[in-house]
């Protein structure tokens, strides 16, 4: 699916306002310093950690050059996207736009990151372009797959944080 203007302007100002009220506490309970950023969009959850003096990476598909907040490769994300190195992955309403079949290469590619933090659209939650929504059990297993476990994080956080992040947002990190 290709995404307009006005998707891009109001996934960047959501994911901007949130990204400013979030990423501080998960930094501080992640210790991160390199933060790669799996679906970015225009980039503003990097661009946010990038202003907390993270090394970031934004990858994703398609995103027009002009509306990038940060450099962003251009990746197909249905294969997934190896996170290896990076201390934190973030990964945050974009499950739900790719394939079923994308689900476990793109978990995998992030479970190679020391921690993720990811949100995933869930049954019935409105959205463009929502083929794929699922319930947290479905991607909690996914990443169980490899050694992780999930923190409910999103009731961390109040309004002006977008509504479906609180409801959807997990810290997941590696137990084994």
């Amino acid at each position: 699916m290709t995404y307009d203007l006005a998707f891009y302007e109001a996934e960047t100002e959501v994911a901007y306002t949130s990204a400013n009220l979030v990423l501080p506490v998960i930094l501080q309970l992640t210790g991160a310093h390199t933060v790669i950023d799996i679906g970015c969009g225009t980039g503003a959850w990097a661009a946010v950690a990038a202003d907390l003096g993270c090394e970031v990476r934004g990858v994703d598909k398609d995103v027009p050059v002009h509306l990038q907040l940060v450099p962003v490769v251009d990746r197909d994300l249905t294969a997934g996207y190896d996170c290896t190195g990076w201390d934190l992955a973030i990964c945050l309403e974009v499950a739900e736009h790719l394939e079923e079949e994308a689900g476990p290469p793109l978990i995998k590619g992030l479970a190679w990151a020391g921690a993720v933090l990811f949100s995933a659209a869930t049954p019935g939650q409105p959205g463009i372009g929502h083929i794929n929504c699922r319930p947290h059990d479905y991607w909690h297993d996914l990443f169980a797959r490899h050694g992780y476990t999930p923190a409910h994080v999103g009731p961390l956080f109040t309004e002006p944080v977008a509504s479906f992040y609180i409801r959807n947002m997990f810290l997941y990190r590696r137990t084994t």
